[in-house]
């Protein structure tokens, strides 16, 4: 890793691939916001024919080695799948067991965003969680199952409502819908709040949720990126956080 780094003119640190779900808008630009310095970005798109949300979500976990395979023979040094809902819908045992056969396969780690926030999760020492995600009511279902599988007590759990049945309306929240859910939370107990799916915009609501609630505030696409960061050598004081500083309505 250190010869192919050197000779990078962007990313000394290391340079990571994030899978991003074909229509999601959001994942790029909050990742670059969040990214350490050093290290470099590049994304694919994780596509599906399938008509069906369903198997969508299933196509871009499944397929992973593909997605990766368009790069061809550029040298990633982690590869992060940033779609939450392909997890829930797989279960705990699935997902773990698909991240263990590509990373094994592809000869690097691969990472979910499901993934990154029970390890965050964990090194928070959090076993009681409130969810906001922006999912129809099945998903949600799925979510609360998939964490309370991985031993954590879902105290709490809103959904953002959405302007129609159509999940791509998620692209078209803003931060400011995720934190006044966030806001409605019961929080008796709670260790950590997380708001769930990369496609729902949420840096601008983890800082004033924090300020509000005095708890830990985690996202997808937050946690997803740290992990990232980890992969390629980024002290723990730059990660889990968003700066102060970051005007979201310039990303």
């Amino acid at each position: 890793m250190t010869d192919k780094v050197s000779s990078r003119e962007y990313g000394a640190k290391g340079m990571v691939g994030i899978g991003v779900p074909q229509a999601n808008p959001t994942v790029e630009q909050e990742a670059f916001a969040l990214r350490p310095p050093g290290m470099s970005i590049v994304t694919s798109r994780l596509t599906s024919a399938a008509p069906e949300l369903q198997q969508r979500l299933i196509d871009y976990f499944e397929h992973t080695v593909e997605f990766v395979g368009q790069y061809d023979d550029l040298a990633i040094d982690a590869f992060g799948i940033a779609c939450t809902g392909s997890s829930y819908l797989l279960g705990k045992d699935r997902e773990q067991e698909l991240l263990a056969t590509f990373s094994a396969e592809l000869d690097i780690p691969v990472i979910t965003a499901a993934d990154a926030i029970r390890v965050n999760l964990e090194h928070l020492n959090a076993r009681q969680i409130a969810i906001v995600s922006p999912y129809p009511e099945w998903l949600a279902r799925l979510a609360r199952a998939f964490w309370e599988d991985n031993g954590f007590m879902v105290a709490a759990i809103r959904s953002v409502p959405l302007e129609s049945a159509n999940v791509h309306t998620i692209y078209s929240l803003r931060s400011a819908d995720a934190l006044a859910q966030a806001l409605m939370l019961n929080l008796d107990g709670v260790d950590a709040i997380v708001y769930t799916g990369t496609g729902m915009p949420s840096l601008g609501a983890i800082n004033p949720l924090k300020e509000a609630t005095g708890l830990p505030v985690l996202s997808s696409n937050l946690c997803l990126l740290s992990r990232l960061a980890k992969e390629v050598g980024a002290s723990d004081t730059e990660l889990l956080s968003v700066p102060d500083s970051l005007d979201t309505t310039r990303l």
